[in-house]
């Protein structure tokens, strides 16, 4: 994960020298909208770094993080996460593989949202 956290991180520096224009609204918050975070506390350190880089050298507010969950590496404790994330991830429980379709009855995704999950994306 940091070899791709950090390669965003380079493309992110490296397309900037290169833009001819900066974003006519860099006031609208950014969300990352597909994170595979899981409950790894530093990986989510580190997306707070590269929001604290966007803003400090951009102006730009990449202020929230969508995290798609894995079924290899499920969020035990969505409250730690939401704790170290500084309330800037939103958690959510994915039931779809393009192989199989979706696995879940409803009431058992429902369970999941009791369980803290934000969302349950299908």
């Amino acid at each position: 994960m940091k070899i791709t956290l950090t390669s965003c991180i380079t493309i992110l520096l490296v397309s900037q020298a290169f833009a001819q224009i900066q974003t006519t609204y860099p006031d609208i918050p950014r969300v990352d909208v597909h994170a595979h975070v899981e409950g790894d506390y530093e990986v989510i350190q580190e997306y707070l770094d590269v929001r604290e880089i966007l803003l400090a050298d951009y102006s730009t507010d990449l202020s929230m993080w969508i995290n798609l969950s894995d079924r290899r590496h499920p969020i035990t404790n969505i409250d730690s996460v939401i704790l170290v994330s500084q309330n800037r991830m939103l958690c959510v429980y994915g039931d779809y593989e393009a192989a199989r379709g979706l696995t879940y009855k409803p009431e058992d995704l429902e369970k999941k949202r009791e369980q803290g999950f934000s969302q349950v994306l299908t």
